[in-house]
């Protein structure tokens, strides 16, 4: 599995060759006024294990509170750009594939020179959350971002110092969009997916070992003209009033490149069993039918480059 960033979000000159090759985005260009150098300058990343293991997108520390005079540390949340690092990728997908991963790290607050100015130290941190992208056809800018949530045991703030090193695995790479996939594995048509609702994993016990993992649904959207196609499923499969073992699909997602040619990227759903259909208001003298949506439980989530 290989992962980056997209060509134009890459740093190039001497600031990059000072890290050791580290590619960092690019700050958005001021249109008008000067932008802050203290928000438009950031560059964030997350330190795993003592190495960086990818670039942030966003980040958020968590909150601390006192409950009935005990302490309460809340929950890190991020959300890096696809592809980050492997290491990132793992970690992130760690909680789908059921690895009580436990990992002490930073969320690293840098200048855009790369100079460190702060750190968000934790201990014992356990992926409680990953949320994977709603993909629609109709939006051509934005990228396949994963969220990210932990629970650190214990979290420390630091002053930087220093400078942001480089790490393996923040090689170049295109860019992925969540306009550009393609369904396959279901038995109706498949050629006119309007949209599609990626599941969102969320950790529900188990402590520190084996985590016990919550997937919500998976929602896909086609167009008015796979009615026929997508009817003759959902009867084949709700007829009977009930959904056998051999009625669940596993489903693949791929995403492409901007030219739709090239998988960058799978995402797999195994054990699709169909939970509910559902259409759009039928409109006199429209255009086009309702689409139709049909929303899947999923047994399992993973994600391969």
């Amino acid at each position: 599995m290989s992962a980056s960033l997209t060509r134009r979000h890459l740093l190039y000159g001497a600031a990059a060759a000072s890290a050791g090759g580290l590619l960092l985005p690019r700050p958005a260009r001021a249109l008008g006024p000067a932008m802050d150098p203290a928000t438009a300058q950031t560059v964030l990343a997350l330190e795993l294990g003592g190495s960086i293991a990818g670039v942030l997108k966003t980040a958020r520390a968590p909150s601390q509170s006192f409950e009935g005079g005990d302490l309460r540390l809340g929950e890190f949340e991020a959300s890096f750009m696809v592809g980050g690092s492997s290491a990132l990728v793992e970690w992130a997908l760690s909680i789908a594939r059921g690895e009580g991963a436990v990992k002490s790290g930073a969320v690293i607050v840098a200048e855009y020179d790369l100079d460190v100015r702060r750190r968000i130290e934790f201990d014992g941190g356990v992926v409680t959350g990953m949320a994977l992208p709603r993909l629609v056809a109709s939006e051509a800018k934005k990228q396949f971002a994963i969220g990210l949530k932990w629970q650190p045991q214990q979290v420390d703030h630091l002053a930087g110092s220093g400078k942001l090193g480089g790490g393996a695995g923040l090689a170049k790479q295109k860019s992925l969009m969540t306009n550009n996939y393609r369904l396959l594995g279901f038995p109706g048509e498949s050629d006119f997916v309007v949209a599609i609702d990626l599941p969102t994993v969320t950790r529900k016990g188990g402590g520190k070992g084996k985590p016990i993992a919550e997937i919500s649904p998976l929602s896909i959207e086609f167009a008015g003209r796979s009615q026929d196609s997508v009817y003759k499923f959902v009867r084949k499969v709700m007829d009977d009033g009930k959904l056998s073992g051999g009625e669940r699909l596993d489903l693949q997602v791929q995403i492409l490149d901007a030219n739709g040619n090239e998988v960058m990227a799978t995402v797999s759903l195994g054990g699709c069993g169909l939970r509910s259909y559902g259409e759009g208001e039928i409109t006199a003298n429209a255009d086009a039918a309702p689409t139709l949506k049909l929303a899947f439980d999923v047994d399992s989530v993973d994600l391969r480059f």
